[in-house]
């Protein structure tokens, strides 16, 4: 799919749930991916999120099983929670923003004061945070099967809701 460069908005569940979508042309135009906009769309796996988007929504791309190749542009200045939860291919993604960094499969803000999310396909079993954490985002290992330990940071202030949800494979939090 070619998203026509007169669009802005790519509007919430615009794409939800497209078997068929398998690659998506995301103009210089758009500024705003909205909620669950490319949402379960199975065969989805490749995304170039263009320098212009400067929020992406909760769940936008959540449950796109075949993705594995993203790329977020520069110009990212808002991330909502549990943008690739059920993504379970997903290993790493490629951020060009200066206010997000994606390192051994988690997404944090630049600082790394806030946790934003570990990717599902992550392969480790153990992950300990950053002692520079402060927040937790909703959804952040959502999914994430192969962990089965995690160690907060010790500034840790806030767990948002649901942040440890279907993770099947978790036996202990330290």
């Amino acid at each position: 799919v070619s998203i026509p460069d007169t669009v802005e908005i790519i509007g919430e569940e615009a794409f939800a749930d497209n078997a068929s979508l398998a690659s998506v042309v995301i103009p210089n135009t758009v500024e705003k991916i909205s909620y669950a906009a490319f949402s379960g769309c199975k065969n989805l796996s490749k995304v170039v999120v263009p320098d212009s988007v400067e929020e992406i929504e909760t769940a936008s791309f959540c449950n796109c099983a075949s993705l594995v190749d993203v790329t977020l542009g520069s110009g990212l200045k808002k991330l909502g929670a549990g943008i690739f939860t059920g993504c379970n291919s997903l290993t790493d993604v490629k951020i060009n923003s200066p206010k997000f960094v994606c390192v051994d499969s988690v997404i944090y803000d630049k600082d790394k004061t806030k946790l934003y999310q570990v990717l599902p396909g992550k392969k480790e079993a153990a992950y300990s945070m950053p002692n520079t954490i402060t927040n937790v985002v909703s959804y952040a290992f959502y999914g994430c099967n192969n962990l089965n330990a995690v160690t907060i940071s010790s500034n840790l202030d806030e767990i948002s809701a649901f942040v440890f949800s279907n993770c099947n494979g978790l036996k202990s939090v330290s």
